[in-house]
């Protein structure tokens, strides 16, 4: 990944963060301590989140690095904004929202009929 960064022409004005996404244990959060600016993980539970956020820590802690320079982002579920504010206690910094399934209507914000 930064080889082909390194490649890019014309070149970015400044270094682009890396985000990687996952929840992987052993490989994925080893990943994103080595190399990502950015976490996007998902979790329905706040015991969840935690946890893998420890096991990101133990990573970065063995690849040297801080684990607070690495942002949170997390993919929502239906619970998720109740948890809003756990979750940016906890060190989340952003929440991604899907916009649906295939037969979502991007005109409309909702399954059916366009709006007028």
């Amino acid at each position: 990944m930064k080889e082909r960064l390194r490649k890019l022409n014309p070149a970015p004005l400044g270094p682009m963060p890396i985000l990687i996404g996952g929840a992987g244990e052993k490989v994925t959060l080893k990943l994103v301590a080595q190399h990502a600016q950015m976490w996007h993980t998902f979790a329905n539970d706040l015991d969840v989140y935690h946890h893998k956020a420890e096991v990101l820590a133990e990573h970065c802690a063995k690849a040297g690095r801080d684990p607070g320079t690495i942002d949170h982002v997390i993919g929502s579920f239906r619970n998720t904004l109740a948890m809003a504010d756990e979750l940016a206690t906890a060190g989340v910094a952003e929440i991604t929202f899907g916009i649906g399934g295939p037969d979502y209507d991007l005109w409309s914000g909702a399954r059916g009929d366009p709006v007028a």
